[in-house]
C-alpha cells in the first residue's frame, strides 16, 4: 500500500528492480498467479468502477500486455463521469492526514451558488454552495481504502454533493503505529480540521 492506496509492483529477482505496474490508479488491487504460467490475473476496485479483472502476459509487449478479462457494468454509471483526488490536511497536532474526496464530475469545485448549476437542481434554490458528506472511521487498526457503491454514485450523481474520506489515525492506514497514536489518551479530534480544509481549498463553505 501507497499513500492509503495499493499499488502493483514487477521485482526482477536478480537484480532487485522494481516497475510499477498499475499506472497509479485510485483502487484496491488484488493479484493472482503461479510461478509455472507466464500471466497472471489482476483485480482493481475503485470508488468508481467494480471489480475489474484484467490478464497481465508477460509474452506479450509492454504496450499490449494489459488485457480486460472481466468486467461489471453498472447501467446509469459510467466512471467517466465522476472525479477522485486525494489531499491532505493538518491535525491540530500537525500531522499530515490524507483524505479521498469523490464527485460527480459536473459538481463545481469551488463552492458557487446550486442556482448556476442546472436545471434540473431548481429545488435547490435555498442552498449557496455545494454540500460535504464526509465520513471516516480511525478505530480497531481498520484501514478504509477505495472501494465501489452503486447506491453512492447515484446519489452524487443527482445532487451537487462532494463526499470525503479521511483516513483519520486509529485505523490501519499506515501500520500499528497509526493505530497506536489515536487510542485511549492520545484520542485527538480530526473531523474539524478536515472540515477546515475544503473552507480553504473552496470546495464548500465551512457551515455546509
Amino acid at each position: 500500500m501507497t499513500q492509503v492506496q495499493d499499488a502493483l509492483y514487477l521485482l526482477d529477482l536478480n537484480s532487485d528492480k522494481r516497475e510499477r505496474l498499475d499506472s497509479q490508479r485510485c483502487a484496491d488491487i488484488y493479484a493472482y498467479g503461479r510461478r509455472d504460467e507466464p500471466w497472471m490475473f489482476v483485480a482493481f476496485d475503485g470508488f468508481t468502477n467494480p471489480r475489474i479483472m484484467y490478464m497481465y502476459d508477460f509474452t506479450l509487449e509492454k504496450d499490449e500486455r494489459w488485457k480486460v478479462y472481466r468486467s461489471v457494468e453498472v447501467p446509469g454509471l459510467k466512471h467517466e463521469d465522476f472525479k477522485v483526488d486525494q489531499i491532505w490536511y493538518k491535525a491540530r497536532d500537525g500531522t499530515d492526514i490524507p483524505m479521498f474526496t469523490l464527485r460527480h464530475k459536473d459538481t463545481p469545485e469551488n463552492g458557487v451558488p446550486i442556482l448556476q448549476y442546472g436545471e434540473k437542481l431548481r429545488s435547490f434554490q435555498l442552498l449557496s454552495s455545494i454540500w460535504t458528506h464526509a465520513t471516516g472511521y480511525g478505530g480497531f487498526n481498520i484501514a478504509l481504502g477505495p472501494s465501489f457503491d452503486a447506491a453512492l454514485l447515484t446519489f452524487l450523481k443527482h445532487y451537487p454533493i462532494l463526499y470525503v474520506m479521511p483516513n483519520i489515525r486509529g485505523g490501519g492506514e499506515f501500520g500499528t503505529g497509526w493505530y497506536h497514536a489515536a487510542i485511549k489518551e492520545k484520542k485527538v479530534s480530526t473531523p474539524i480540521p478536515c472540515a477546515r480544509t475544503f473552507s480553504i481549498y473552496t470546495y464548500c463553505w465551512i457551515d455546509h
